[in-house]
């Protein structure tokens, strides 16, 4: 498997220790299914229960759009003012304004809707690294999995409410990651990372095998998402706070 990167880096500089205020994770953990919803022109019609292997790549493009803006979002990567918050069928979702990371995630969707639309593509990658040293602190991981055979006619049955929802859901899911994952307090950069078979032509400005793992991570599992013809799992890798050991040693040594 060739492991792609987009040789595009954005610079996300912290001030101090990220914005992670309660107010803030209440507003947008608190909200319910309706706070979230896709930007699809696909799903801006009646509702419908067909969905072809083109719409199902689109949605799960779109998918990943709005969770790397989420991630970049609810880790303070960006300062808050660089967000706008945008209603679509009553829902609101915070998109970044910064036109860097507009175009870099555009182009990234559009190469990887091909890839899913021929099956090549296995999985997605948004690392979060240190500027200075490109050690990664977080790996969000988009696994994909697609329900038999690849073929321009493929049609399955799931009605766009329920595409709705469930991407709601892993909105949610990723707003509440908030919780448990570690401050990022230094400037950090970001990379998008495919994962696709071998001999899989890629442009030009795409770099090869540059995918970079966590040493002992802690991970968290998240909830899924399925088009019925492309399922998508997702989880966060994380690396440990040092504080967190020497919890686990004081609590052991107190247990004895």
């Amino acid at each position: 498997m060739v492991q792609i990167l987009l040789d595009w880096l954005r610079s996300m500089i912290i001030n101090g220790e990220r914005t992670r205020n309660i107010s803030r994770w209440i507003n947008l953990v608190g909200n319910s299914m309706e706070d979230y919803a896709m930007r699809s022109p696909n799903l801006e019609t009646p509702s419908k229960d067909i969905i072809t292997l083109r719409e199902s790549s689109a949605i799960v493009c779109e998918l990943f759009g709005y969770a790397a803006n989420s991630i970049l979002h609810l880790n303070g990567v960006y300062p808050e003012e660089t967000f706008e918050r945008v209603k679509k069928h009553e829902h609101r979702l915070f998109l970044s304004k910064n036109v860097g990371v507009k175009l870099y995630l555009l182009e990234f969707n559009e190469k990887i809707s091909e890839w899913l639309e021929s099956g090549r593509l296995h999985k997605i990658e948004l690392l979060i690294m240190t500027k200075a040293t490109n050690e990664v602190l977080q790996s969000w991981n988009f696994s994909i999995e697609t329900h038999g055979e690849i073929a321009e006619n493929i049609l399955r049955e799931k009605s766009d409410k329920e595409i709705m929802n469930e991407i709601g859901g892993v909105l949610r899911h990723i707003s509440a990651t908030f919780t448990f994952l570690p401050p990022l307090n230094e400037p950090c950069i970001f990379h998008a990372v495919a994962h696709l078979d071998e001999g899989v032509a890629v442009p030009f400005k795409w770099k090869e095998n540059v995918s970079k793992s966590i040493e002992n991570p802690d991970m968290e599992t998240l909830r899924a998402f399925n088009t019925e013809i492309h399922k998508v799992g997702i989880s966060v890798s994380f690396k440990k706070r040092k504080s967190d050991d020497q919890i686990h040693e004081v609590i052991d040594i107190i247990c004895r």
